[in-house]
């Protein structure tokens, strides 16, 4: 059980641990939770508890309705739903723990007050929790708090006390009040009825979603995860809760891999709900026994999804402006925007690709695959020919010219040898012999190389669906591009569109295929991020087929280019339109150019597909992350000017 790994090595390390609890307020949370508080509460009857916990909410904490997202089911590919616990009364699923933890205390305790030190949404759980108990609440807050969140949480009778210029001393203020005039506080998450009351989420979860798979909960301080995960795993082990973090907040992602809660030195992120430095003593134990997976959020997928948002909002607010000034009710949509696409070839690593040489490293393979499952007790090994085959490969290399007739010769010695081999290694498969999954699969590809260049050799042709160019690397596939001195690249091939200066990786496949098909998906994709379609699409004559120009058509759309077949008599083409088309259309082809010179594109040395794929993804990362820099250092560059002219200006005065 990883609880009580990490509560045996509490003890060991509480030394440790003053040595970083330099505020008040950790000094606090670590007073609260001793290591038998947290063993006392890992040992209640959870199940009983989450029940208790959504009888004392009702009435109060809000059942909110689960809803759909269209959108984030359209880009994950999943039903997404998400529950709005802005909707509560507090505007914030604070009031549930807070409220359970105020019902959980007796007459006597609620007689002599309760206090709590927060600057947002806990604040004011704890006042509309007090004021329903008829409770006296003190809430410490710093001096910097907002006026608006001030008067919210004095709207629900609560003391407000400003003290402090940081959260950390207010915490300390807390601590002290509570010590000298006997108030009970009540911890934002490190607490076992906050825990429980948070946990009522996952309790109505399961119940209005009895399909769940997956509940993906943030994690903060860590009483929302943990009261989730407690609730889904004590009714529904088997559904995964996944917990998510942004990168700038590595808390709970150092905590659970070093086994305890490890605070983190720095936390900035734009996620400031869960910018927490310490997490939890209980909430980690919890977190670290039932949370199934945790996955980081970049800050720029953040920032991205509030633009997103934003933009939407403001699009919403348009449209309904438009609708109002409307006579028929309609909007007044329309296309914009200009999309550059194009398709190139990222080569991998491998040896240009000749049917002998392929030959002669499958032979060569085989024989390794023999010797591994060849026994010496057994007497001999089968007789392959491993030296003559050798020096047949060697005396055709070396022959500077190689006529038709030789190159034959060679391929069919090779192939005699490469049978014998692999026959010799179905006969030892067939004794019970065995290879592991790996080997098995190298096995698996000389057998389809033998039955490709065997197909090859007998029709006297020179292609074949899906043919192995490479003994290593199987998935690699001839790309045929018909460029001038490079007909054919071995590697994969991708689509890529350019908006607005951002390179989108549209596909990625180590097949050929015809990129003039992938045009309809990538017009749809713009649509779905930007609202409409493209008002103009640059791209090459491959591009140009009838159904690609029907469909932008239909749309609105200008594919560039001439149009098809001859031009009529009386046809005025608009070269001039023709020509600034194509001098921006270069653009994609910089992109292309700065991927393989700069960003690792050129060479993909990556063996595995897999790890290929990822490789050519970190390329069109690092293009966007180039372009960021560069504006960076544009705005340095006019800020540093700014600067030198007002001190230029200052100094003649």
């Amino acid at each position: 059980m990883k609880t009580d790994s990490c509560l045996q090595e509490a003890e060991c390390t509480s030394v440790k641990r003053d040595s970083w609890c330099l505020s008040a307020l950790w000094c606090l949370q670590w007073k609260a939770m001793e290591q038998k508080d947290v063993l006392k509460a890992l040992q209640r009857d959870h199940a009983a508890e989450l029940k208790l916990a959504a009888e004392r909410l009702k009435g109060t904490a809000r059942h909110t309705e689960i809803i759909p997202s269209p959108v984030l089911s359209e880009m994950t590919g999943h039903e997404i739903l998400l529950k709005p616990e802005n909707l509560q009364v507090t505007g914030s699923f604070k009031i549930r723990g807070a409220y359970n933890k105020i019902a959980s205390l007796t007459e006597e305790q609620i007689a002599h007050g309760i206090v709590t030190a927060s600057a947002g949404n806990h604040a004011q759980g704890v006042a509309y929790a007090a004021r329903e108990r008829g409770a006296k609440a003190t809430i410490c807050m710093p001096q910097i708090t907002p006026p608006l969140k001030v008067d919210a949480t004095k709207a629900y009778g609560a003391d407000v006390v400003l003290y402090g210029d940081v959260f950390d001393e207010s915490a300390a203020h807390a601590a002290e009040l509570a010590d000298k005039e006997g108030m009970i506080y009540v911890p934002p998450f490190d607490d076992y009825e906050v825990i429980c009351g948070q946990g009522t989420i996952g309790l109505e979860i399961l119940e209005d979603v009895p399909n769940v798979t997956d509940v993906v909960v943030p994690l903060g301080g860590g009483g929302l995860g943990a009261g989730v995960a407690l609730a889904i795993k004590t009714f529904k082990p088997e559904v995964r809760v996944i917990g998510a973090i942004p990168e700038g907040s590595p808390a709970w992602k150092d905590s659970l891999a070093a086994g305890r809660v490890s605070p983190a030195d720095h936390v900035v992120t734009s996620a400031e709900g869960v910018a927490v430095k310490h997490p939890g003593d209980l909430p980690f134990a919890l977190i670290n026994e039932f949370l199934d997976d945790l996955v980081t959020v970049t800050e720029r997928d953040i920032n991205e999804m509030i633009l997103r948002d934003a933009k939407a909002r403001q699009s919403k607010e348009v449209e309904d402006k438009d609708d109002d000034n409307s006579d028929d009710g309609s909007g007044t949509g329309g296309n914009s925007g200009t999309m550059i696409v194009d398709a190139t070839c990222a080569p991998s690593n491998i040896r240009y690709p000749q049917d002998v040489s392929l030959l002669n490293e499958a032979r060569e393979n085989a024989e390794k695959l023999l010797d591994v499952l060849h026994d010496p007790a057994e007497g001999k090994k089968p007789r392959t020919y491993r030296k003559r085959a050798r020096k047949d490969y060697l005396k055709y290399t070396r022959c500077r010219k190689h006529t038709a007739k030789m190159t034959r010769k060679a391929i069919g010695k090779q192939l005699s040898y490469l049978k014998r081999d692999l026959e010799a290694i179905d006969g030892k498969l067939l004794l019970g012999k065995s290879l592991t999954d790996r080997q098995m699969e190298r096995l698996n590809t000389l057998r389809t190389i033998y039955q490709q260049q065997k197909y090859m050799y007998d029709n006297r042709t020179h292609s074949v669906p899906d043919r192995i160019v490479s003994v290593s690397q199987p998935f690699v596939r001839p790309i045929v591009r018909g460029k001038a001195g490079k007909p054919v690249e071995f590697g994969a091939k991708l689509d890529i569109s350019v908006v607005d200066g951002w390179t989108r990786l549209e596909c990625c496949s180590f097949d050929a295929y015809n990129e003039a098909g992938n045009l309809r998906a990538m017009v749809e994709r713009f649509c779905a991020r930007e609202g409409h379609y493209p008002s103009r699409i640059l791209a090459d004559k491959i591009y140009r087929n009838r159904e690609n120009l029907s469909y932008c058509k239909e749309r609105g759309i200008r594919l560039s280019g001439p149009a098809l077949g001859r031009p009529r008599k009386d046809e005025i083409q608009d070269k001039a339109q023709n020509y600034l088309d194509e001098c921006e259309r270069v653009e994609v082809e910089r992109r292309f150019s700065l991927a393989k010179r700069k960003c690792g594109m050129g060479l993909v040395t990556a063996k595995l597909q897999e790890t290929a794929a990822h490789v050519i993804a970190m390329s069109v990362l690092v293009l966007n992350l180039r372009k960021i820099q560069c504006a960076l250092l544009q705005v340095l560059t006019a800020l540093l000017d700014t600067w030198v002219l007002q001190r230029k200006l200052a100094f003649v005065q």
